[in-house]
């Protein structure tokens, strides 16, 4: 117990600093959440996205598949599946710079 001469040690929050900590947490929250909002944003541009190697070369490989598959020609049900799966696979590629919801 603390008598009158004594004072409570530093380290122990008082009355004030406990009420205003939940006020400074979540200013701090919203600060870090908005500067990675702001971060994001800057890499997740559509031309910066589409620039990016892996995403070239996945589109450039699908458009030669698709193109492969019209020039040796369409004749059994595994070309059309060739070609069912490059479509996806260029189609995925066109959906993530359109909607880049995992970035």
């Amino acid at each position: 117990m603390l008598t009158k001469t004594e004072e409570a040690p530093l380290d122990s929050p008082t009355e004030t600093d406990t009420q205003s900590r939940p006020a400074q947490l979540a200013k701090s929250l919203k600060n870090e959440s908005e500067a990675q909002v702001r971060g994001s944003e800057m890499v997740t541009s559509p031309v910066s996205r589409m620039l990016r190697l892996a995403w070239l070369a996945q589109t450039v490989a699908s458009i030669c598949w698709i193109v492969s598959v019209f020039s040796y020609g369409i004749e059994k049900t595994g070309d059309w599946l060739q070609l069912a799966a490059a479509s996806a696979w260029l189609l995925a590629n066109i959906a993530t710079i359109l909607f880049p919801e995992s970035d």
